[in-house]
């Protein structure tokens, strides 16, 4: 009978154990898990290969980024040894209102020379200058005020990482009206030595005999003129002669013309 009953009892036992475990047909898929428990390499996990972001465009050329009064996004990607291109560069910032020679008051004095209502400015050709390597010379042409074709010469040297613009026309310009005025009181005050030394400019008190009689032919050519409350009405400029030309008024209404001369520096008389 104790045998019977201790069967009984290990046949129970043993059906509570494996009859009430779960069956692995019922577990949940588990990826992470599979590839743990398998030694597979053809399980592991796939790392996609890597893709660069594409690169970024290339800045504008440093002459653009040197001001930001300058920067035209139009321009950039100019080669910086290509003279041509910056001859327009340099045209196409000045039909927009900017200069890039860098001249005080530079847009003042392009926009009283040329009239950018009646044509806009364009760069007529490029030149090699012959007595320096990597400078070149353009003119830039326009119509004046009064409808007449007008131009100026502007070097562009590329000797440098940054291209330098000079031009003469917009150096010279800001000294045109106060040299012209200073001249013409020195001829309303009638007085030779003072005009020679003005004319001297590094002569000192005592001009030399030359100056002295240039000063007293000057004084006789104006003679005719009542200048004590003479004006200057208008300057012109001849980019040809390199000179800019004066009107002037004087008191009585009478109309006539100084031509001033200018280079190294300097701005005087013809």
């Amino acid at each position: 009978m104790r045998i019977i009953i201790c069967i009984l009892f290990a046949t129970i036992l043993l059906l509570t154990v494996f009859g009430c475990s779960p069956n692995n047909a019922d577990l949940p898929e588990d990826s992470s898990t599979e590839v743990l428990a398998s030694p597979d390499d053809s399980l592991s996990p796939v790392i996609p290969e890597f893709s660069p972001p594409p690169s970024a465009p290339e800045t504008s050329p440093p002459f653009l980024q040197s001001a930001d009064d300058y920067e035209l996004p139009s321009l950039t990607g100019i080669p910086i040894k290509d003279a041509h291109a910056l001859a327009d560069a340099f045209v196409e910032a000045l039909n927009s209102g900017r200069d890039l020679t860098g001249a005080e008051n530079a847009i003042d004095s392009w926009l009283a020379l040329f009239d950018f209502d009646q044509m806009p400015v364009h760069n007529r050709g490029v030149y090699e200058v012959q007595y320096s390597e990597n400078l070149y010379q353009f003119d830039v042409m326009g119509k004046a005020h009064n409808g007449d074709t007008v131009s100026a010469t502007v070097l562009v040297n590329l000797q440098n990482d940054e291209p330098f613009y000079f031009c003469d026309y917009t150096y010279y310009y800001p000294y045109a009206l106060p040299v012209v005025t200073e001249y013409i009181e020195l001829l309303a005050n009638d007085d030779a030595k003072q005009l020679a030394v003005w004319l001297a400019v590094d002569g000192g008190p005592e001009p030399g005999d030359d100056f002295m009689q240039r000063a007293e032919v000057e004084l006789s050519k104006y003679s005719a003129y009542d200048l004590q409350s003479a004006l200057v009405t208008g300057i012109s400029y001849d980019n040809e002669a390199q000179r800019f030309v004066c009107t002037v008024e004087d008191t009585s209404g009478e109309l006539f013309e100084i031509q001033l001369s200018y280079g190294d520096g300097l701005i005087r008389p013809d």
